[in-house]
């Protein structure tokens, strides 16, 4: 009987002190959970004041880009001699 007293007391303290452990890890879970959800709304707002004052050109390349890309073929075959 008082070997099966001294066990069910050890397990206790192992399930108290895994509790504790667990309750700690949680706490920390939740304070970053917050954290992200202040960073990601601050990042939400910057980034749409961010977008709303550029100005994206899609447009083609300009030709002398392409003037560029022959003069480079010129240069190749200067090396090859």
């Amino acid at each position: 009987m008082r070997l099966q007293l001294e066990a069910l007391l050890g397990e206790k303290a192992r399930l108290a002190n895994e509790n504790a452990n667990l309750m700690r890890e949680n706490q920390c879970l939740h304070q970053l959970v917050e954290y992200h959800q202040h960073t990601s709304q601050d990042l939400s707002e910057s980034y749409e004041q961010v977008i709303q004052g550029m100005c994206l050109d899609f447009s083609s390349p300009p030709r002398s880009i392409a003037g560029e890309e022959t003069r480079d073929e010129d240069g190749d075959d200067d090396n090859d001699k």
